[in-house]
């Protein structure tokens, strides 16, 4: 008697993992392997039967299926999370734009209009247009993702909508501000003042972000020459840098200016 095959059921465990993946093929013919968020068989089952549902109408009635805004972001947190350094600000950024739009909002159905609306909202709070174009552009990336990575075809009114924004150019405190920020500092609570004092002075003398300053490790930092090295892996644009620093001192010994010099290496 020949050997009976096994039939394929199109989820499985995957190593590592606590839920079951289903696997079938989208609108566009290529292969998808995705988490069905669920332990239970029975439940993965009928998950990939409604994926499969949707891709037959996506291909015989050129129906999209519906896609709501909550549906989305949480996809691509999931899917990004573990690719993403700046995945924490996403978070922060979605919460604005999750407090305009309703529960369940339709993003098959997204105008230039809801865009717009959401540009006035922000405005009337005082946001500036650089902060709002950074919370569009996630938004749009978020859609260009789930193009890429899961296969919806959903608009994206985002393009051609980006804010103008002023070139203000960046300053540093200056002596006299830092002192008074140094002086608050050390008059902060017991718990504060035991470490903010020195994070303050170094965040002045090197320009660094907090996050790099954070995970500032000892064989980066060099006494000898007051030199500061970031890899590639420790900044925010994925560029090697190293900032060094000077003080200058009238003749009391009194601080009277500081200045902070730096290389930034081209990626390799």
């Amino acid at each position: 008697m020949p050997k009976q095959r096994k039939k394929r059921e199109g989820v499985k465990r995957r190593p590592g993992s606590k839920f079951w993946w289903a696997s079938y093929t989208d609108a566009s013919g290529r292969r998808v392997q995705r988490s069905t968020g669920t332990t239970n068989k029975k439940e993965a089952l009928a998950l990939r039967n409604k994926w499969k549902t949707e891709v037959w109408n996506q291909q015989a009635r050129e129906i999209e299926p519906d896609r709501t805004f909550e549906q989305l972001v949480v996809s691509y947190l999931k899917g990004t999370s573990s690719e993403k350094r700046s995945s924490s600000t996403d978070v922060k950024r979605f919460r604005y734009l999750a407090a305009y739009f309703p529960e369940g909002t339709l993003m098959n159905d997204l105008t230039a209009r809801d865009v717009l609306g959401y540009v006035e909202h922000r405005q009337s709070h005082g946001v500036s247009n650089k902060t709002i174009n950074k919370e569009l552009s996630l938004l749009s990336s978020t859609i260009k993702w789930s193009k890429q990575r899961l296969g919806w075809e959903l608009p994206n009114p985002v393009l051609g909508h980006r804010l103008r924004e002023l070139d203000e150019e960046a300053r540093c405190l200056t002596v006299d501000e830092f002192e008074l920020l140094l002086k608050a500092a050390k008059e902060a609570r017991p718990h504060t003042r035991n470490y903010l004092p020195e994070f303050c002075i170094l965040g002045f003398n090197t320009l660094m972000r907090p996050g790099e300053m954070l995970n500032l490790e000892w064989d980066r930092v060099d006494f000898n020459n007051k030199v500061v090295r970031l890899e590639a892996e420790h900044t925010k644009g994925n560029a090697r840098r190293a900032r060094w620093t000077g003080t200058e001192y009238d003749k009391d010994g009194n601080m009277v200016s500081t200045y902070t010099k730096g290389i930034k290496y081209p990626k390799s």
